[in-house]
C-alpha cells in the first residue's frame, strides 16, 4: 500500500501489530529477536504518530546494542541510523537536552576503530552530525547559525578527504534556502534553490523537485518578478 495516509494502509498495519508474536517483549527470547521486537514497535508508534512510544522502543534498542558490543558490531550501521533516527525524534519532541547527549553520542562513534578504517561510516556519520544540527537550529529557528553550518560542514569533510554525497548535500541546501527565506533575505534564497533546481538528481526526485519549483513561486513572488512568476505558473502546471 502506497498512500500511508489510507485506510485500507491502517487497516494493514492494524492488523500485522495485532500479531500474537508482538503482544509482549517475552516473546522475544533471543538478543536479535529483542531487538527486532522493539524496531516494529517504534516503527509502528512513529507510523501512528505516538511518538513518545517511538522514542521509547528507540532507547531500548540503543540500550540493549550498547550492553551487546559483538552484535553491535555485526548491525554497526543499523546502529548509526537508530543514533540518528532518535536524534530526529528528540528534536521533534522538544527533547533538546536529550538530543545534545544522543547527538555527542553519535559524533564519539567517529573515534571506534571500524569507523577509523571505513571512510564510508566516517562519512555518513559527519552528515547524519550537521543534518541533524540544521534540522535542531531550523525547529529553534536560529537561522543564522543553520546557514553557517553549512560551510562548516563542506569544510570538515573537505578536510578529512572527502565531498558530502549529492543527496545529503541537497537536503543540507534546502535547509540553508529555507533559513534564507526565514531570515527575509530572498534573493540569496533564490540562489541556492536555483543551484538545487539545476541538478539532475534533484529533478529525478519529483515530490521534492515539485516543493522546490513551488517553493521557487513563493520566492519569485516576495521578489516581485512578476513575469518570473507567470512563467514559472505555467511552466509547473
Amino acid at each position: 500500500v502506497k498512500d500511508r495516509e489510507s485506510v485500507l494502509y491502517k487497516k494493514k498495519l492494524k492488523e500485522f501489530i495485532s500479531n500474537p508474536l508482538l503482544n509482549g517483549e517475552e516473546n522475544a527470547l533471543s538478543t536479535v529477536g529483542r531487538l527486532k521486537y522493539f524496531a516494529i514497535k517504534g516503527n509502528y508508534y512513529y507510523e501512528i504518530k505516538e511518538y513518545e512510544k517511538s522514542f521509547y522502543y528507540e532507547l531500548e534498542q540503543i540500550e540493549l546494542l550498547d550492553n551487546k558490543p559483538a552484535i553491535k558490531s555485526e548491525r554497526f550501521i543499523d546502529y548509526l541510523i537508530l543514533l540518528s533516527n532518535t536524534i530526529l525524534l528528540c528534536v521533534n519532541l522538544g527533547k533538546y537536552d536529550r538530543y545534545k547527549i544522543y547527538l555527542n553520542k553519535l559524533s564519539s562513534q567517529l573515534d571506534e576503530k571500524a569507523v577509523l578504517k571505513n571512510r564510508s561510516y566516517q562519512l555518513y556519520i559527519l552528515e547524519r552530525l550537521y543534518l541533524m544540527e540544521m534540522f535542531y537550529y531550523n525547529r529553534i529557528k536560529d537561522y543564522a547559525k543553520l546557514i553557517d553550518l553549512y560551510d562548516t560542514a563542506k569544510r570538515d569533510v573537505g578536510e578529512r578527504g572527502m565531498s558530502i554525497r549529492t543527496t545529503e548535500d541537497i537536503h543540507m541546501r534546502y535547509f540553508v534556502c529555507a533559513g534564507y527565506f526565514s531570515l527575509g533575505d530572498y534573493g540569496r534564497s533564490l540562489n541556492v534553490l536555483n543551484g538545487i533546481l539545476n541538478n539532475k538528481e534533484a529533478e529525478s526526485r519529483q515530490m521534492e523537485y515539485l516543493s522546490a519549483r513551488m517553493f521557487e513561486l513563493m520566492l519569485h513572488f516576495e521578489l516581485g518578478n512578476m513575469e518570473l512568476l507567470e512563467y514559472g505558473i505555467e511552466s509547473t502546471q
